[in-house]
């Protein structure tokens, strides 16, 4: 007979409203990241939650940009689910991932995994059905009475920083903080990639990354 294994999967559901929910690049580029942290800190973070002496392990089967699917083993489904949420409902900076995302964690238990992968995936739909289609979280300032001006549904409750593509218009603390990380990925996404050595890319150092690409862009298209 065979035995039953036990799986883990968290996805992150209704990404449009969240990622595509502004046309400004360094949203999307935050969003999209992001969401990719999430599923692989859930890796580490379980993996270091888990008790090695006693067999236990969350194992990594397939890894996306917004869907992690995991083997459990050793340990309860009630506890993988358990600590899946622990890394998505903490915050970092004023805001957890649930904060700004809408994410489904289920588990299953087969003799087969594609079996279980179509468990998971019915049990996904049927939560992502009960949920929100954007992550709303509470308004942070009584002044917040217009919506985001780049997203047009968050409330927008931050009114201390703006940045050019919301012409001086209040946003939502989800698109701030997306901006910022994305705005911080512009010249550092392709560091890992790309620089491997010095000796490889003697040149790296030389050119400086163009911090208004649109007025780049300007400037180019009055020239020709």
């Amino acid at each position: 007979m065979s035995q039953h294994k036990s799986y883990l999967k968290i996805e992150a559901v209704n990404i449009y409203n969240t990622i595509l929910d502004t046309n400004q690049l360094s949203v999307i580029r935050g969003s999209s990241h992001l969401l990719k942290d999430a599923i692989e800190k859930i890796e580490h973070v379980a993996n270091d939650a888990c008790n090695e002496e006693k067999g236990e392990a969350i194992t990594a089967i397939t890894l996306g940009g917004s869907t992690g699917i995991f083997e459990v083993i050793g340990l309860s489904l009630e506890k993988a689910e358990s600590l899946a949420w622990q890394v998505l409902n903490q915050a970092h900076d004023g805001l957890a991932f649930t904060d700004m995302f809408s994410f489904t964690v289920n588990t299953a238990s087969a003799t087969d995994y594609l079996t279980a992968k179509e468990i998971l995936f019915a049990k996904g739909r049927h939560d992502q059905a009960t949920q929100f289609s954007s992550a709303i979280l509470p308004v942070q300032q009584h002044t917040a009475h217009a919506a985001c001006a780049l997203n047009g549904v968050l409330p927008a409750d931050v009114t201390s920083h703006y940045i050019k593509a919301a012409k001086g218009h209040a946003i939502s603390r989800s698109t701030h903080y997306r901006y910022q990380y994305g705005k911080k990925l512009r010249t550092s996404l392709y560091n890992p990639k790309t620089s491997h050595s010095k000796e490889e890319h003697h040149t790296s150092n030389e050119y400086a990354f163009p911090n208004d690409l649109e007025a780049l862009a300007g400037t180019m298209m009055c020239s020709v």
